[in-house]
Order: C-alpha cells, then structure tokens, then sequence
C-alpha cells in the first residue's frame, strides 16, 4: 500500500450495502482512491482498497432516488461484474460525484444529459451536443479498447491544464465506447475560427507553439 500521508481531496464515511452491513471510509488523493474498512462478503475480514486511477478498470454506477435527482448511493464494476455498493447522504455523495469526474470513468451518461442533436456522426468520430440543466456540453464517442490513448492523454490535459487547450470533465465507459464530455465551444472549431479571424499568420504560429511547447512538456 502506498504511503497515505499525502494530502487528500475529499474524505468521508459510507455504508457498504452488504448482508449485515458496515462502515467504510472512503477517501480520494489526486491519483487514486482508498477504501478502508472494506469487506468482500459480511463475514469476511476487513481490507483496505486502492484504486488507481490511472490504470483502473473500475466504473462507477450512481443510482439515484425514483422520486428525486437526489443521489442515494454507488456500486463500483469491474468488468460488467458488481463489485461493491454503497450508501450515503444526497449531500457527500453529491460532492464526491463532482470530485471524482474526470479521474475515474462513469456509467451511463444518459443519467446525467440529455441529447440534443449530432454535431458530427461519421465513421471516424461521433459528437454529440448535449445539455445538463442550462448548460450545453460536447460528447465524444471513441471506441475505448481501440483507442485508450486518446483518453490518457486528455487526463494528462486536465491534471496540467492549458488555457489554450481544450480538455474534458468527466468520461462514461460501457461495454466497448467511452464517451468524453467536454465544454461546448459555441463559436465552432479553431479552424472555423482562423477562416473568419484577422489574428495574423504569426500570431497563430505562437499560439500553435505555445500549445506544442506545453503538451510535449508533460508528455502528451
């Protein structure tokens, strides 16, 4: 287990829904996430969980009240498998959704957006326009087992954002695609930008190269 002493963002206490139940402590660091207290079944020992979230496989299900938006708790898959089940109050788990978007993966998306219309549909890439309460988002889909770069290098992105550089906020994963939801840039592409802009060629070949500066910087 790795040293734990390092500061956290996020600490709290759940209940494992289990026969008989108990008490975890869940508490999230910038790279991962660690479960205390945790059982497999209600008679085993209590373990302790990591869960890296840069090579987890793990997905996070919310499930959320019938008669409300309140959320009542989460179940951890792995591989379609549940694995784990917790409760908590709307309140933390609320908080904790907010923190954990964008370092561990969600399941459908549909839960959390509505679609609005396809920005773009073909064989290579699909967007989609979509809309959480007033606010517009981009998705995109990317087949996940044929291109899982594509969504390392955008947590890079967002662990060492850039101003100039369009990340994303959190990411849904299903049997084969992952769908990254990003900001919704309503003014279009930058290469719509360049064909109305008077920025000068210059000017463009710095921005580009302060861009290219900073993604080679951390690798991505």
């Amino acid at each position: 287990m790795k040293n734990c002493s390092q500061s956290f963002l996020f600490t709290t206490k759940l209940s494992q829904i289990i026969r008989n139940g108990c008490t975890v402590t869940l508490t999230v660091y910038h790279n991962r996430l660690l479960l205390s207290g945790l059982r497999k079944t209600s008679r085993s020992e209590k373990i302790d969980k990591e869960i890296n979230f840069q090579t987890t496989h793990y997905v996070l299900n919310w499930e959320y009240s019938h008669h409300s938006k309140d959320i009542e708790g989460f179940t951890l898959y792995k591989q379609n498998t549940k694995r784990y089940t917790f409760g908590g109050s709307n309140d933390q788990l609320s908080q904790l959704k907010n923190i954990l978007s964008g370092l561990i993966g969600f399941t459908n998306w549909e839960q959390d957006y509505k679609f609005v219309k396809h920005v773009r549909n073909s064989q290579k890439c699909q967007i989609m326009l979509v809309k959480q309460e007033n606010q517009f988002q981009v998705i995109k889909l990317i087949d996940y087992q044929e291109t899982p770069e594509e969504l390392m290098a955008l947590k890079l992105i967002q662990k060492n954002p850039h101003p100039n550089v369009l990340g994303f906020n959190s990411y849904y994963i299903d049997n084969i695609h992952c769908y990254l939801v990003m900001d919704y840039l309503s003014q279009g592409t930058l290469y719509d930008l360049q064909k109305i802009s008077d920025v000068t060629d210059s000017r463009r070949f710095k921005s580009f190269a302060l861009i290219k500066n900073h993604t080679s910087r951390y690798q991505i």
